[in-house]
């Protein structure tokens, strides 16, 4: 009895300790704003969570964020068009070409000053070969998909596969739907598989594929496929620590567009209303009684438009007062734009192809933010995509060519150390360089006035001279406007 007297004392002890640290922690909480909400925001942050990245997003939440996001894709016309145009701006139409260069060539971060000398001839082959590839397979076509599969899967999968079709090579890369990767049914509690994917330390091992089914609810039922990782590429953005599978950037602005959907389509109704109820009264003889017989057939236009009806004596009718916009409509659904905008990473005039209210200044503004976000994707696309087709390429080519398979043997078989840099097609409304340069020159020969070239460049003439200073334009920077050379003319 006594020892368990002195249990139960050290037991309450104990309750009254952590009591304590739970008060303590609270109050110190209570420094940072957001640690502990005010009441008029606790339903806003009750479902809020530090879990890891994969246990928030497990299969059956991605799932219907792709669900989601699919439906909001393919039934609204902006963020159609944004995901669109994200994908065209990515790739630049044209897409990347290669350029093989010199490993001693200075100013490139990759090269090596004691890796082998490629010839002009070898660079020249390879650059050529990788050219007539990239067309027989619409690489091109490829990146824009994996682009734009990023605003409604958040990921996109490429299976590097053998084609007889593609000549010399033979190979070809396979789309894999984000949701074709998944839990195999007898891994679900594997340790080492996160979403479809075993891991081997830091690196995918393989990936779970199911196959194409024509009932996507039966798909449980097909025993996965496990592709290896060196014929696999994963094409994602992470934006979580510890995240292995993609989240649709549209997901954080769902709810925004779903609502602002709903909210024209009220508008919408009440502008039907009020078309529906556009008629008028003719006046009734001012003694006119109920059930008094009268010459005159007063008439009105009925609810359903085109019907006319004989108006009884004595009856009135009123106008429906349904309006449509109303003042507020269009500065909400500008906000809105904005917000969605953002969340797509786009601005606005390009999420909604309205330029009406932009002069060249602040496009140009919107589009320097907007240029890094589409070098930043350009430079995860060469890494993830472009640098591991480039190298099965070769791998492929040197079993049938002499040339690539003599850089092959040059680099002892590391063809990750191959020199080779991508370029990308430019952005026409971000990158002037060649219309300032081909003003310049025309203006300098006499073919064009300054006047001619500020209704080529835009309004704001003067800061695209600042902001391009090194170009042919500025000769005379005190001037404050441009000056052509004239012992040139």
């Amino acid at each position: 009895m006594k020892i368990f007297s002195i249990f139960t004392k050290r037991d309450s002890k104990a309750q009254t300790s952590t009591v304590q640290a739970s008060e303590l922690a609270r109050i110190q909480a209570q420094i940072f704003e957001s640690a502990l909400p005010p009441k008029r925001l606790e339903a806003y942050f009750s479902d809020a969570t530090d879990e890891y990245a994969d246990v928030i997003t497990q299969e059956a939440t991605l799932r219907q964020m792709r669900a989601n996001s699919r439906k909001v894709y393919l039934n609204e016309g902006t963020s159609n068009h944004g995901a669109f145009i994200s994908g065209i701006h990515a790739t630049g139409g044209k897409g990347p070409s290669l350029r093989i260069i010199s490993a001693k060539e200075k100013g490139r971060g990759g090269s090596d000053p004691t890796a082998p000398e490629l010839s002009e001839e070898e660079r020249e082959h390879i650059e050529w070969e990788w050219y007539y590839f990239s067309e027989a397979i619409d690489l091109t076509e490829h990146i824009r998909q994996a682009v734009e599969a990023l605003q409604f899967d958040g990921e996109l999968f490429f299976r590097m596969v053998y084609d007889p079709e593609i000549e010399d090579v033979q190979f070809n890369l396979e789309q894999i739907e984000a949701k074709r990767v998944r839990f195999p049914i007898e891994g679900e509690t594997h340790p080492n598989i996160v979403g479809g994917i075993l891991f081997k330390g830091l690196h995918p091992k393989s990936f779970f594929v199911i196959p194409k089914t024509l009932n996507p609810n039966f798909d449980w039922n097909w025993q996965a496929v496990q592709v290896p990782a060196c014929d696999m590429i994963h094409f994602f953005i992470p934006r979580l620590p510890d995240q292995h599978r993609g989240m649709p950037w549209m997901q954080s602005v769902l709810n925004d567009i779903a609502e602002t959907s709903i909210y024209e389509q009220y508008h919408l109704g009440a502008a039907n209303a009020a078309a529906r109820n556009s008629g008028g009264v003719v006046e009734c003889p001012a003694d006119a009684a109920v059930g008094q017989k009268i010459e005159l057939q007063p008439t009105y236009t009925a609810p359903n438009p085109g019907e006319i009806k004989q108006l009884l004596p004595g009856l009135t009718y009123k106008q429906g007062s349904a309006n449509w916009p109303t003042s507020n409509y269009g500065p909400y659904i500008e906000s809105k734009r904005e917000k969605h905008a953002a969340g797509m990473q786009l601005t606005k005039a390009m999420l909604t192809n309205n330029f009406e209210k932009h002069n060249y200044s602040s496009f140009r503004g919107e589009m320097i933010v907007y240029w890094e976000v589409v070098s930043f994707i350009r430079q995860r696309l060469e890494k993830m995509v472009l640098n591991r087709v480039f190298e099965r390429f070769m791998e492929c080519l040197a079993a049938v060519d002499d040339i690539a398979a003599e850089i092959v043997k040059k680099y002892q078989f590391r063809l990750s150390r191959i020199p080779r840099y991508w370029v990308w097609p430019p952005i026409p409304a971000y990158d002037m360089e060649a219309q300032v340069k081909a003003l310049s020159t025309a203006m300098a020969a006499g073919f064009m006035s300054r006047k001619m070239c500020i209704e080529a460049l835009g309004k704001d003439f003067e800061q695209v001279e600042t902001d391009r200073k090194e170009d042919d334009f500025a000769q005379d920077s005190g001037s404050g406007g441009i000056q052509p050379d004239r012992q040139k003319v």
